[in-house]
């Protein structure tokens, strides 16, 4: 497996493994976001590509492929994200201060 190039990207990925994981996002988001990579980008990551192919699969394929390319590199920023995710979902009233359990949905 080959390590992503783009500190940015990494960010991004380990951003998609936290929020999907919580159900913040749509696994379609992800396929969307590597296929306009795909579109934009002469010579992107495998893990882009691969992620682009997973349209048909479930959410758990497609965290566990994130996964493999994230490893243990674990970056602030992504959490940063998810949890500003969080905020804004409970400061709309989308979400209840019950459902953002992290911790207990994490142990799945």
């Amino acid at each position: 497996m080959e390590n992503i190039k783009s500190k940015e990207d990494l960010i991004r990925l380990r951003f998609f493994s936290l929020a999907l994981s919580n159900g913040l996002i749509d696994k379609s988001e992800v396929i969307k976001w590597a296929d306009k990579i795909l579109s934009e980008t002469p010579n992107p990551d495998y893990a882009i590509i691969e992620l682009s192919l997973l349209g048909n699969t479930n959410v758990k394929e497609i965290i566990s492929t994130l996964n493999r390319y994230i490893g243990s590199n674990s970056h602030k920023t992504s959490a940063r994200i998810v949890l500003g995710m969080l905020y804004k979902l409970y400061n709309d009233k989308k979400i209840s201060i019950e459902s953002i359990n992290l911790c207990k949905k994490a142990k799945m």
